[in-house]
């Protein structure tokens, strides 16, 4: 069995004004500086102007602490049900620290994750994605869970490495979910996803079990790659026909 760990990770060289704190590459938010590395009174202005909608979430290589990503959080405007609403969110390359949680976050407009790393758990529980997500070749070394995620657009998880346990379950996606080359170390809880596009879960590396319980595929789905034990119970694959 290929272990998910052992596969070279190669990251694209950045390509926005990289912070000038010696050796981080976050990107530049104010002063040469990215926003875990700005002074107090400036990271204050950086989170009102998040709330008011004059800048956007761009944190290409910022790494980010629990508590940090929290005043974001506290800081972006809400949705008519109380959910943070992060917009145009870009976090390629990003490090989460410590446990994180997204969960309840409208991510408004194409949403990137690209080549994040999170280092500790990771929560997406009810999120709701309006547009594409990008996660390609992002690394989740525990556990990581989207229980309950909506996602409208495209979810892109091409080389997506998880080497906890991944959750899926009652995840709803409108369009594709593309899992290509994605690499699961343990077990993956698919149970209850509806997946209303097509699902490629093609080359994938699954360490333990693929669970596809009570799972619902309204589009053509490819499951190929190296996957230890594979259950499917009462696991519905349809075509549904197209509203003329």
């Amino acid at each position: 069995m290929i272990d998910p760990a052992n596969i070279t990770r190669k990251m694209h060289e950045p390509n926005w004004p990289k912070c000038q704190h010696a050796g981080c590459i976050g990107r530049v938010a104010n002063d040469r500086k990215c926003l875990a590395h700005l002074p107090e009174d400036a990271r204050k202005a950086f989170l009102a102007a998040l709330g008011n909608g004059s800048t956007r979430a761009l944190l290409q290589g910022t790494t980010l602490s629990p508590e940090l990503l929290a005043s974001i959080l506290a800081s972006v405007p809400r949705t008519d049900d109380d959910r943070p609403d992060l917009r145009y969110a870009d976090f390629d390359q990003a490090t989460f620290t410590g446990d994180t949680s997204f969960s309840r976050v409208h991510f408004t407009g194409d949403t990137v994750f690209q080549d994040a790393t999170f280092q500790s758990k990771v929560t997406f529980q009810e999120a709701q994605f309006d547009s594409d997500a990008f996660f390609n070749a992002a690394v989740f070394e525990k556990q990581a869970s989207f229980t309950g995620a909506r996602f409208s657009g495209v979810a892109w998880m091409h080389y997506a490495r998880f080497l906890g346990e991944a959750t899926f379950h009652d995840v709803h996606c409108a369009d594709d979910a593309n899992f290509p080359g994605a690499g699961l170390a343990k077990n993956a809880n698919f149970g209850g996803v509806e997946f209303s596009g097509e699902a490629w879960l093609g080359e994938v590396v699954v360490g333990g079990m693929l669970a596809l319980f009570q799972a619902s595929f309204a589009r053509p789905v490819l499951i190929q790659g190296i996957v230890r034990q594979l259950a499917c119970y009462r696991t519905e694959f349809r075509l549904k026909r197209l509203a003329q």
